[in-house]
């Protein structure tokens, strides 16, 4: 837990520091007339829109897990996967949130690991498909923008992270004898961290969750397709609310965009805050949407932009989760399993 702390601390630092660079150095002549033609209203409306993304992850979830078997109703679900959220907005690539969602199914819903594991990764394996499908559209919508280089090679970077883990879901999925492979790297890797003298129970558990989770993803492409099915067609809609978001911004400041591009910089943009570089992404957003966001509107307005966008779908995650959080995980097990690896 005194881990998560340190890293919630670094992660507004570098936040705030990188956020008041850029607004900063964005501001221009234009910027005050903008602000005072600000429409909150269509602000308020993606507040809105990013909370109603929180019951559709948990209708999600909820059509997941009762797939492999086990009941599940919308508000539990949308329950975990707020509290969920404080613990994914202060660790890189979101990995702190997947702990506590199997954890809170398998104590609220008498969820096994294995199946709980299966429901949380197939979520991100449907959320990397589902990224990665539309980065050629989104490459088709801004092929007459400019992207700079490094923009290019960070978002490159970022797709062959998102690939690596498909391919070791899909490896687990297809194959036994790779869950048996992984389970021995993972094994001989916490053991030359030094941490664990006995490594014997250790490995017998994670040959036991392994192979549950493998069965478990079978179970869903089996006998849980309609679930599955279902997983997919929220997966879509999840997105779209969420991509939302931006365009709600930009009318706020009477900025009318192109929806399509709008969504197509954040497919990108997306893909770079899942580098685990820093904890939530913590400048590494707010840099890459000053340099996408530069798209889509005037550079006097683009701090405030990024800023508004950041405190939207990062530091509302924060404080909401962080709430529920306090309210449902009264014993903090997990997180300290987690921060002890």
């Amino acid at each position: 837990m005194e881990r998560l702390k340190k890293l919630f601390i670094i992660s507004l630092i570098i936040s705030i520091i990188v956020l008041v660079l850029v607004t900063v150095f964005t501001i221009g002549p234009d910027t005050l007339p903008i602000l005072l033609r600000m429409e909150p209203v269509y602000l308020l409306a993606a507040v809105a829109l990013h909370v109603v993304s929180y019951f559709i992850w948990g209708l999600r979830m909820k059509v997941m897990t009762e797939a492999l078997g086990y009941r599940i109703g919308v508000k539990d679900a949308t329950e975990i996967v707020i509290a969920n959220l404080f613990a994914a907005s202060v660790t890189p690539s979101m990995a702190g949130g997947e702990p506590v969602r199997i954890h809170m199914l398998n104590r609220n819903a008498n969820v096994p690991v294995g199946d709980a594991s299966a429901v949380v990764i197939g979520e991100r394996v449907l959320d990397a498909l589902l990224l990665l499908i539309a980065t050629p559209f989104a490459l088709w919508v801004l092929s007459g923008s400019l992207i700079s280089r490094e923009m290019d090679l960070a978002i490159i970077g970022a797709e062959l992270f998102v690939l690596l883990m498909v391919f070791v879901a899909i490896g687990g999925l297809l194959n036994p004898t790779f869950i048996d492979w992984l389970s021995s790297l993972i094994s001989r890797g916490l053991h030359r961290v030094g941490r664990f003298d006995r490594t014997e129970h250790l490995i017998q558990f994670i040959d036991k969750e392994l192979l549950n989770f493998h069965n478990s993803l079978w179970a869903l492409m089996k006998t849980g397709k309609q679930g599955l099915f279902f997983g997919c067609i929220c997966t879509m809609i999840y997105w779209i609310v969420e991509f939302m978001v931006l365009p709600l911004i930009l009318l706020g400041l009477n900025q009318p965009p192109s929806i399509t591009v709008a969504m197509a910089v954040q497919v990108f943009l997306t893909f770079i805050m899942i580098v685990p570089v820093t904890p939530g992404a913590s400048g590494v957003a707010e840099l890459g949407g000053a340099a996408l966001f530069g798209i889509l509107v005037p550079v006097s307005i683009l701090g405030i932009v990024v800023a508004a966008w950041r405190l939207i779908t990062y530091y509302l995650n924060l404080v909401i989760g962080g709430v529920v959080s306090v309210k449902i995980l009264k014993d903090v097990d997990i997180l300290s399993e987690w921060n002890s690896k």
